[in-house]
């Protein structure tokens, strides 16, 4: 029971920890948006739902066109219609799912900056 409790608790603290470290990552990415000229361009969906988000960007290109010019700019980002098996038909437009789980925060700041060079 004392094990069991004290390994409980650990798992807690981690994932406290974790969660705390997720926040501060998503909070970079929001924060670095804002404060380039992508913010005019980029709606972000799905901030509270998990290590990666979705932006829906209104920049005249289509969703080949901001993986291409992203992969130029050596950041990796899909296309949300990659998500989809089938009713591809239904894919929001110029949709990017952008994961960041495996960034820190210095590699998050720099990735959008790369993201409003191709881009805007």
């Amino acid at each position: 029971e004392m094990l069991r409790s004290l390994v409980g608790s650990e798992m807690c603290i981690r994932d406290s920890r974790m969660k705390k470290l997720y926040r501060q990552r998503r909070d970079t990415l929001t924060e670095s948006i804002e404060s380039c000229k992508l913010k005019n361009y980029v709606s972000l969906k799905g901030l509270d739902s998990g290590l990666h988000v979705l932006m829906k960007l209104n920049n005249g290109m289509n969703e080949k066109q901001l993986v291409e010019s992203a992969a130029k700019e050596n950041v990796k980002v899909y296309g949300l219609s990659e998500y989809y098996s089938f009713e591809k038909e239904k894919v929001p437009k110029s949709c990017i799912v952008a994961g960041y789980s495996g960034l820190d925060e210095k590699e998050i700041t720099q990735g959008i900056k790369c993201l409003e060079q191709a881009w805007t």
